[in-house]
């Protein structure tokens, strides 16, 4: 298993600003974003970091290219790092458009993650199960691939919190846990796991 597994979230999109879900939409990085990318990448710029792989969607693979540029690292990416499909959600700013058939669905989506039901996908899109099982396949293979060494994902907020669950550093009860857009958290092997630091 890596000695450290770096998590960085991508920068910000004009999704972001708008509080509007993405999901599996490929948005690009704003200006903001390739800011921020640019400053997750000094925070890593003096750590030996022997692999980065990052989701494919264009907001985290930006994101993940800045880093690699500076550290002069190749990047993998990887569809199995992607966010959670979110279905008829996708583009929706569910904090403030109204829509009686969504806002339905929404409840009934937070209702099931607080539920941990894995298996409900009304929305047609990904189910918790679904996401988690290759989520689950992709640090399966790092764990096999990286022994020892020190890895870079660059994805999405949902997939950290999916990754944090898997570790148990956090429980799936809690809700979604907010990653600030270009966020680092660094994942530091012990003997019964891994423990959390953020930078």
């Amino acid at each position: 298993m890596p000695k450290k597994i770096i998590l960085v979230r991508h920068g910000e999109t004009d999704y972001n600003l708008e509080r509007r879900m993405q999901g599996w939409l490929d948005i690009s990085l704003n200006e903001s974003g390739r800011s921020q990318a640019h400053v997750a990448a000094a925070k890593l710029q003096s750590i030996k970091i022997n692999a980065i792989y990052t989701s494919d969607l264009k907001r985290a693979y930006e994101t993940a290219q800045t880093i690699g540029c500076l550290i002069k690292q190749k990047v993998t990416p990887t569809p199995a790092l992607r966010e959670r499909d979110m279905g008829i959600f996708a583009g929706w700013a569910w904090e403030s458009e109204r829509d009686p058939a969504k806002d339905k669905l929404w409840q009934e989506f937070e209702e099931a993650r607080d539920n941990e039901d894995l298996t409900w996908n009304k929305h047609s899109g990904e189910s918790v199960g679904q996401m988690s099982t290759r989520i689950t396949i992709f640090m399966q293979h790092l764990h096999a691939q990286h022994t020892d060494q020190t890895i870079v994902v660059v994805t999405h907020g949902g997939t950290i919190n999916r990754i944090l669950e898997q570790y148990q550093i956090k429980p799936a009860k809690e809700g979604f846990r907010p990653i600030t857009n270009a966020g680092v958290l660094i994942l530091h092997k012990h003997p019964k796991g891994y423990q959390l630091q953020e930078i």
